[in-house]
Formats: structure tokens, C-alpha cells, sequence
């Protein structure tokens, strides 16, 4: 099953996990705890890059030696406190995500199949099938966030810094995926557009792509990326190739307001750093 396919089943346990509720919460329940166990899949074949899960765990471990990875993962399980190690060089970190009860999230295993019908009362299972969809939710923009800084670093390594590359939410809910970068020349400049927008056409996954409205192509000169710079060099001197950084209404008094956002990189390069940039990659070039 590839990432695409593991997402949609997680989704339709959800579904299916719903409409069990009134008759049977303890099977809701049961098929819950799914969702996440599918989900964290998906999200080990993102950050492996595997096209799809293995298929037995010696192939695995041959994708891993081949990788240069360890052969300490254990994919064929369903505990889910486990899963969410999946190895010593991949780690979720609970407290990433603020937004999400960990210790009730991970109170399924597939043993409770075998649980009494009335283990669960209705309110038990809906309270968990709502924090199911938020670590769903949270996992899927992770991922998305993971192709997005891959495809930041490949173009960047092709055709030098980007000045600002994020994934900003818009007020209708659905995202704009925003980038801004300069060129030594025009046709350059046209080159990256063209190979950033198709690997954001090709690259991204259509569920996770479904909540994204628009790429945007904007100056690096325009006023919101003024803001952000200035708030970005006050703290950080700049973002380049990050992952977890985000931002939220109001963050500092005296800047803009600025959307929910997520940066990838944000910076006012100077352009005798880019010039060298660009020499050099015309060097690797000849």
C-alpha cells in the first residue's frame, strides 16, 4: 500500500468508526485506533521515501541496508506508542503537537477486540474518534510538510536560496503554498518556477494536496515577507531548510499580523552571498 493508499484507509475507519457509534461504541472504538496505526504508516514511508510499505519485514530490512538505515524498525505491530518511535532515526515528539492528547490517543491496542460489547460507553468512543481525526489531521500535515522541505532543498541546491518558502493558511481554512526567490536572469528565473511548481504538482500526494488552494510565486520585496523578515532576523537572523517553525496571529507587538503559517525558509539574502551562490553552481555546472 503506498502512503496515498494507507491515508484513505485511516480515513475510512474514521468513517466507519462514526457510524458504529449509536449500536456498537466499542467496535468504534476498535476501528479508531486504526486510523492512527495507518497513519503513522504512511507517515514512515514519507520520511523513508518508500513508495509503499514493504511487503514482509525482510524486505524492510533489505530497503533499510540498501538506505543505510538500521534494522530496528518494527512496522508489522500495532502498538501505537511504538509506532510513534518507528526507529532511533525517526521520532514523533508528543510534545510537538500541542493540540492533541497523546495519553488517550494511544489508549487503543488491537487486543481491545476482544473487549465486552459494552466496554465502551458511546461518549468514551466519540471522545476518542475526535482526537483520532486531530493526530490524523496532525500526522497528514506533517507529511505534507516533509515533501514540501524536500522539494525546498532540491531546487534550492539546483538554483540557490529561496527568500521565503511556507505553507500559509488562508481564512476560508484551505492553504496557499507561498515561495520567493531572485534570479541572475530572466530565463533562470523561469527555469525554477517551472521545475518548483511541477514537483509541487507531482510530488504531493492528491489528499494531502485536496486542502492546498493555490501556489504562489510572490516578490521578495512584496510587505507581508517585509514583516516577516523583521521578525524572523529578531529572533532567529532568518530561517533556511526548518521544519517545525510556525507562526500565528499577532505574534510580537509592532509587526504585521500574520496569518497561521508554517516557514520553511525566510530570509532577506544579500545579494553578494546569492552572486556567490550562483557562481557556484555554475562551477558544478561546467
Amino acid at each position: 500500500m503506498t502512503p496515498y493508499d494507507l491515508r484513505m484507509k485511516a480515513k475510512k475507519y474514521i468513517e466507519d468508526a462514526k457510524l458504529l457509534l449509536d449500536s456498537s461504541p466499542a467496535n468504534a472504538f476498535y476501528l479508531a485506533g486504526y486510523a492512527v496505526e495507518f497513519t503513522l504508516k504512511a507517515r514512515l514511508c514519507v520520511t523513508r521515501k518508500w513508495p509503499r510499505m514493504p511487503r514482509s519485514l525482510k524486505e524492510c530490512q533489505n530497503w533499510n541496508k540498501r538506505d543505510g538505515y538500521d534494522n530496528k524498525d518494527r512496522i508489522f505491530i500495532h502498538d501505537l506508542d511504538e509506532l510513534l518511535s518507528l526507529s532511533d532515526s525517526i521520532r514523533i515528539k508528543k510534545s510537538t503537537f500541542t493540540k492533541i492528547d497523546w495519553e488517550r490517543a494511544c489508549t487503543w491496542n488491537e487486543q481491545v477486540r476482544y473487549e465486552k460489547d459494552d466496554s465502551k460507553s458511546k461518549e468514551e468512543a466519540s471522545m476518542y474518534i475526535d482526537e483520532v481525526e486531530k493526530v490524523v489531521h496532525e500526522l497528514n500535515m506533517l507529511d505534507l510538510l516533509t515533501i514540501l522541505l524536500d522539494i525546498e532543498i532540491r531546487v534550492s541546491k539546483k538554483y540557490g536560496s529561496f527568500h521565503c518558502f511556507a505553507l500559509i493558511k488562508r481564512i476560508d481554512g484551505h492553504w496557499d503554498i507561498l515561495f520567493s526567490y531572485i534570479s541572475r536572469t530572466q530565463d533562470i528565473f523561469d527555469k525554477r518556477h517551472a521545475e518548483t511548481v511541477d514537483l509541487l504538482r507531482t510530488e504531493i500526494d492528491s489528499d494531502l494536496k485536496s486542502n492546498i488552494t493555490q501556489n504562489l510565486n510572490i516578490g521578495y520585496d512584496a510587505p507581508i515577507l517585509s514583516g516577516l523578515y523583521a521578525l524572523l532576523n529578531s529572533f532567529f537572523g532568518g530561517l533556511e531548510h526548518s521544519f517545525y517553525s510556525s507562526l500565528s496571529d499577532n505574534i510580537t507587538v509592532g509587526f504585521p499580523s500574520f496569518p497561521p503559517a508554517y516557514v520553511i525558509t525566510a530570509a532577506n539574502w544579500d545579494l553578494a552571498g546569492l552572486n556567490k551562490q550562483w557562481d557556484e553552481l555554475e562551477t558544478q555546472e561546467s
